[in-house]
């Protein structure tokens, strides 16, 4: 068996394991529930933000999930609302020239993927489904000290067929 086609299979299997995975993601976080019971059937969250009404919970299914859940706790630990914060609408909120990398993932989760272009230039990826059907890639570009510059949506490669691939 060939290189390429072993790593072909590891990558589908690595899809199907996170199939299963997300099959029980934190859609189903009901209001009411504790801080502790949340974590203790999702795991640590991927972001965390305090805010003046209780904290934020960011549970995400990246690098290949699309969605990423804030559970919006209140001051009593118990969530008051949950939603996908994976949205056209939502990254729309980014203001350039004053969101920070911290802020970015206290909003959205850890990203997709990360890459460097010069050491003046990082961009963030966020894997999602834009108006609910595009498989799509968020980017947002970051400067030398973190803030954010750019964004820009582009068909997400994951989801793009390889018209050059010869070995299926």
């Amino acid at each position: 068996m060939n290189i390429k086609r072993m790593t072909h299979r590891f990558v589908l299997l690595g899809f199907a394991v996170v199939l299963v995975a997300c099959a029980s993601f934190p859609s189903n976080i009901k209001p009411g529930q504790s801080r502790d019971e949340v974590i203790a059937v999702y795991g640590s969250p991927a972001g965390l933000q305090p805010t003046p009404q209780g904290e934020v919970l960011i549970f995400s299914t990246a690098p290949f999930g699309q969605t990423a859940y804030a559970a919006r706790l209140g001051l009593d630990g118990r969530v008051l609302t949950v939603e996908q914060v994976l949205t056209s609408e939502n990254f729309a909120r980014i203001t350039l020239g004053e969101w920070t990398r911290d802020r970015v993932r206290s909003e959205f989760g850890a990203p997709a993927e990360v890459r460097t272009f010069s050491s003046k230039e990082v961009w963030w990826s966020y894997r999602f489904k834009e108006n609910g059907v595009w498989n799509t890639l968020m980017n947002v570009m970051f400067d030398e000290s973190g803030i954010a510059r750019q964004t820009i949506n582009t068909p997400d490669p994951l989801y793009t067929p390889d018209s050059n691939r010869h070995d299926r």
